[in-house]
């Protein structure tokens, strides 16, 4: 779950932001969205004392503090904070290098532009997470005598093929002469999950689950699921949703 500051000096547009808001949330997979709605920033301040920001949509003028004032006091609580300012002017642009701003949009607010924006921070919060979860771990394969390195957050599933595998990215495939079982041990547990006697997925790769079968990657391959493992898979399927909310 994702924590977001609306904050704008009118209360009818902090109900418009809202409800785009939910309406991206609704139109996405795996996106939830807890938000604060503030009218004064007071109440922003207040609130982010107890809160940790994820996304701050601000208006920049708004009472006796302005929109920058609030997103420098986010980045003091927590710096990974991505701010996007919405006003009717055009000349605070500069200000809005100060706090690093992620999108500077013009009123009255085109959803189709905030939406954009926010594609590409949920897009590279969900990445910089994954490589908080992986840190830089990479896998290692000897291909034809030579030694190739693939990140582990890039494997979307691993295959038995015969007396080979194959390591499948969403760009590449690896081929080469390997044991699921030795793989499975070199892998990060809490990342990967044996679905079927031939198949290894990477759990944070998964993007729907049908009870004999998993969807990846930018593709949704699909991938079986055994009926030894079913349950083993929704159990995971289900605190990888629970993750989420919580």
């Amino acid at each position: 779950m994702m924590n977001v500051l609306l904050c704008d000096d009118s209360g009818k547009q902090v109900q418009v932001m809202k409800k785009v808001l939910l309406d991206y949330q609704n139109q996405k997979e795996q996106i939830f969205f807890h938000i604060f709605s503030t009218i004064s920033s007071k109440e922003a301040l207040k609130c982010i004392v107890s809160n940790t920001i994820d996304i701050a949509i601000l208006d920049i003028e708004i009472d006796d503090k302005t929109g920058i004032d609030i997103a420098k006091a986010i980045k003091n609580n927590n710096k990974e904070c991505k701010i996007i300012f919405l006003t009717n002017y055009d000349s605070f642009g500069y200000l809005a290098y100060e706090v690093e701003a992620s999108a500077y949009i013009l009123k009255p607010l085109e959803k189709t532009k905030l939406y954009n924006k926010l594609d590409k921070i949920i897009r590279d919060y969900h990445n910089e997470t994954i490589l908080k979860r992986y840190g830089s771990s990479r896998f290692e394969m000897k291909i034809k005598g030579k030694i190739t390195y693939v990140y582990q957050y890039d494997i979307l599933y691993i295959e038995k093929k015969g007396k080979n595998v194959l390591i499948v990215t969403d760009d590449l495939i690896y081929e080469y002469m390997a044991n699921l079982k030795d793989i499975e041990k070199e892998l990060g547990q809490e990342c990967f999950l044996r679905c079927h006697n031939g198949f290894i997925v990477n759990i944070n790769q998964i993007l729907s689950f049908k009870r004999t079968e998993l969807y990846v990657g930018n593709q949704h391959i699909c991938i079986p699921v055994s009926k030894a493992n079913i349950h083993k898979v929704a159990a995971v399927m289900e605190m990888k949703i629970w993750e989420n909310i919580v």
